[in-house]
């Protein structure tokens, strides 16, 4: 995926057994990676209060899944 992600993007990262961990962005962390909320207790709506994870883009897709 191109890094065409911004913050309060919602996004899900693709884990290597296929299924999906959904999260926020939290900010940028270059061309290729962004910091990403995974936890937040449910909080979506602070997840600026919440450490984030560098994850690169190309394991992450636009939007929350199942």
């Amino acid at each position: 995926m191109e890094n065409t992600l911004k913050a309060g993007d919602k996004v899900a990262y693709k884990r290597f057994n296929g299924s999906y961990e959904n999260g926020i962005v939290k900010s940028l962390a270059g061309q290729d990676a962004v910091f990403v909320v995974y936890y937040c207790s449910g909080e979506w709506e602070s997840y600026q209060n919440y450490t984030a994870v560098r994850t690169n883009t190309d394991r992450l897709v636009k939007g929350w899944r199942n």
